[in-house]
């Protein structure tokens, strides 16, 4: 399969063989999706340009199951948890994690996991940012495990 990839630097002509990445490849162009591409560049003796062979493609929408988020946020106002829910209700069925920060009586703070299998991006942080009774909302790549070796 040949095709043309193109950035804001410019276009190149590339060569697909493997069957299976060249679906891929038709599959994401008739979308207008977009994803990751790893490539094999060769640049022969006397030739102008490198010859580029996709070996494989990551679409974006693939990706996003696989990323793993917090989204933090303080909630200063009681009320404002009903319309959290009501946004994130929709939005299970991910590998991201949902933590509130909330007031105690006696002034300090206790955190809340409200789950482990969201699906979120900074779109939704956004929308809860912006509701009444959230102080803040804040998404990041969760922390990886520190992992000790253990005698």
């Amino acid at each position: 399969m040949m095709a043309t990839l193109s950035d804001a630097s410019g276009t190149v002509p590339c060569t697909c063989f493997e069957e299976f990445t060249a679906k891929e490849m038709e599959d994401a162009a008739r979308v207008g999706g977009c994803g990751i591409l790893t490539v094999e560049l060769d640049r022969r003796p006397g030739e102008d340009s490198a010859r580029v062979t996709v070996r494989k493609v990551q679409p974006f929408e693939g990706m996003a199951k696989d990323v793993r988020l917090t989204l933090r946020m303080a909630v200063r106002e009681a009320g404002a948890l009903a319309a959290v829910a009501k946004l994130l209700e929709d939005a299970r069925g991910g590998r991201c994690e949902v933590v509130i920060d909330a007031p105690l009586p006696d002034g300090g703070e206790a955190e809340l996991v409200l789950g482990r299998n969201f699906r979120l991006d900074g779109e939704l942080a956004t929308r809860i940012e912006g509701l009444p009774g959230i102080e803040r909302a804040e998404l990041k790549p969760t922390e990886q495990p520190r992992l000790a070796l253990a005698s």
